[in-house]
């Protein structure tokens, strides 16, 4: 249709009502962020609501921008429109939920984890979730509506143009304010508002400091250091790029003798749901705490991750899990070096537990990929998380009796994931208990039900632990079997009153120490209060259980979990960041920040164990070409 001069007046006057409605929509919605931050003295208290008409009117007026041909060619769309308008609220108020539990944003990595069916193992998908979501979607079109009409009745106000060309002019001078406002805090060491600047998603702020360096301008020490450190991360030496090379040179393994001279045991991995290294007590878990008082007992154990695939990865391939995203591209890069090397020694493989984790960590791409088939059991089972542990626990029974060659198993038991899962009929030692619905916890929520609920669910998985026990031992196989029972991450429940619930939040010991137990035929047993971590695993079975001759640098960054020199770093990643455990801090990146904190998490300035993030670095850098 032809537009005339009038029309296009009109039609471009809606659209700006339009969108300074939008922007003081998003501003007012973005409140919710400001919970995660306690703003001292008047400039960050200035800097939040800055910062959020700033931002949005820069996301808005990119949007206005994109929409506009469409609406001066079909002006009527403009009215029409508010179903992308009330989906994108809806989404922005429901990433205020998830900032709110998991300190950061909806990204496309997070929308791919829900649509790749990993929803359940990632975020409360219940139906009380989706009830709320689909309820604010209605909120938000009713919402819409409301905005169009008002916008129309301004429009149409001869006396309200100058009002709206103030208004406008007045969200620009905020987003000049806010990025000046953040370029000084950049360079001063403004802490408060820097992290003020990662509420928003998508918000970055701008910084000089290249520039300012370059003109010869001192920074106050502690920035210089800090600035250093957010350096590598810039260059890319803490975020490698390059060809994949694992392992470095083929094995070469031959098997190791037991006491009673099998060269090939089986090798069985237990690992458990978000099971934290307290858990592993009576009377919690009575009968795996009586399993790890027979037999090694490893007290100070740190997963390679806080969520489950960094976790596995790194148990698994014996490598930090921040090559995850180079072993994916590389279609599993031929299977982590345990299943290589137990391959080319005539094992067979079985894998148990849950479609949800099997499917969601592509067991079958990934860690099995060069496995023929005919020596490669995957039991998939569907339902609830009880019954398919359950189920998994049987399917293992059967798998060892079903053939002689020695055998690789991985058992992964699920009940433990959020939210905590036991049988009806089991009989729950922990009270009050009650079914934990994170989304809507917030600091102040009280723990004690929901972390009932975990025990208890832990002690169901006890029972599940004693039928593969007995199972074992009814088969007469612990003297050919080596056992390996651990966590694949660790489980927060508010204990830093920072609303920290769950996993992938942080790489602290709440969320990253796990038990370690492992039963050795002909070792006695022993408690080892040395710091081990995941990938000392695959070092020690690949050493001491199959007799690789390699250096242990060709295929793992561990050195065992026997070894007591001290670890003065642990590489550590999640779902959407990676970090570096030294002796006296944590460097970490999340979302893209650059973060510092001593070992409990509070925040600081500087690295002080440069030797341990140098160690840190090249780890993280040893399978590059």
């Amino acid at each position: 249709m032809s537009l005339t001069a009038s029309s296009f007046r009109s039609t471009l006057r809606l659209s700006l009502w339009v969108l300074l409605l939008e922007v003081l929509l998003a501003a007012i919605i973005s409140v919710r962020f400001w919970g995660a931050v306690s703003p001292v003295g008047p400039l960050e208290w200035v800097f939040l609501p800055l910062s959020a008409l700033a931002h949005w009117t820069t996301v808005g007026t990119a949007l206005w921008l994109g929409c506009l041909p469409l609406m001066l060619v079909w002006p009527r769309s403009a009215a029409a429109a508010v179903l992308i308008p009330a989906a994108l609220f809806t989404l922005l108020v429901t990433d205020t939920v998830v900032f709110r539990i998991y300190h950061f944003h909806i990204d496309p990595f997070f929308l791919l984890m829900l649509g790749g069916g990993g929803g359940a193992g990632f975020f409360d998908l219940s139906p009380r979730s989706v009830a709320v979501i689909v309820s604010c979607f209605g909120v938000m079109l009713v919402g819409q509506r409301v905005i169009f009409g008002a916008a129309a009745r301004l429009a149409g106000r001869s006396r309200w143009p100058r009002a709206g060309a103030t208004l406008a002019v007045a969200l620009l001078g905020t987003i000049l304010a806010t990025h000046a406002l953040h370029v000084w805090a950049s360079a001063t060491g403004e802490r408060g508002v820097m992290q003020e600047g990662e509420l928003l998603p998508g918000f970055r702020g701008l910084t000089a400091n290249s520039w300012l360096r370059a003109r010869g301008y001192s920074f106050p020490p502690r920035v210089a250091a800090h600035l250093d450190v957010a350096a590598h991360l810039e260059d890319g030496e803490l975020a490698p790029a390059g060809r994949l090379r694992y392992p470095r040179e083929p094995l070469r393994c031959t098997g190791a003798a037991l006491p009673n001279g099998n060269t090939r045991p089986n090798i069985l991995l237990v690992v458990i749901e978000s099971l934290r290294a307290d858990a592993l007590r009576d009377p919690v878990m009575p009968a795996t705490t009586a399993f790890a008082q027979h037999n090694l007992n490893f007290t100070q154990h740190f997963s390679s991750g806080n969520s489950t695939q960094p976790g596995l990865g790194g148990l698994l391939y014996g490598i930090p899990a921040t090559y995850w995203h180079s072993i994916a591209n590389a279609d599993g890069a031929g299977g982590p070096a345990l299943v290589q090397a137990t391959q080319a020694l005539g094992y067979r493989f079985g894998a148990f537990s849950s479609r949800d984790t099997l499917q969601r960590l592509r067991f079958d791409r990934y860690f099995f990929s060069k496995v023929p088939a005919s020596r490669l059991v995957l039991r998939e089972n569907e339902g609830r998380t009880t019954d398919t542990d359950i189920a998994s626990v049987g399917q293992l029974a059967r798998f060892w009796s079903a053939g002689a060659a020695p055998a690789l198993a991985l058992l992964f038991l699920d009940s433990t994931h959020h939210r905590y899962a036991f049988p009806a009929d089991y009989n729950a030692r922990y009270t009050p208990s009650a079914p934990a619905e994170i989304t809507a916890f917030d600091a102040d929520t009280d723990p004690t039900p929901y972390y009932n609920q975990y025990l208890n669910s832990a002690g169901f998985v006890d029972t599940q632990v004693a039928r593969v026990l007995a199972d074992l031992e009814a088969q007469h196989l612990l003297e050919d079997t080596i056992v390996v029972l651990t966590g694949d991450h660790g489980e927060s429940f508010n204990e830093r009153r920072v609303n920290d619930w769950g996993h992938g939040l942080d790489f602290g010991a709440l969320q990253t120490n796990v038990p370690l137990v492992v039963h050795w035929p002909g070792q006695a047993a022993a408690e080892w209060a040395h710091v081990t971590q995941h990938v000392d695993i695959a070092a020690t079975l690949l050493r001491d259980a199959l007799g690789c001759e390699n250096p242990l640098l060709d295929y793992t960054t561990g050195i065992g979990i026997f070894d007591t020199t001290p670890r003065i770093a642990r590489v550590v990643a999640g779902y959407v960041g990676y970090g570096i455990v030294t002796r006296s801090e944590i460097v970490s990146s999340i979302g893209g920040f650059v973060h510092i904190t001593d070992r409990e998490l509070n925040p600081k300035w500087t690295v002080d164990d440069a030797e341990g993030f140098a160690k840190g670095v090249g780890e993280m850098n040893a399978f590059y070409r």
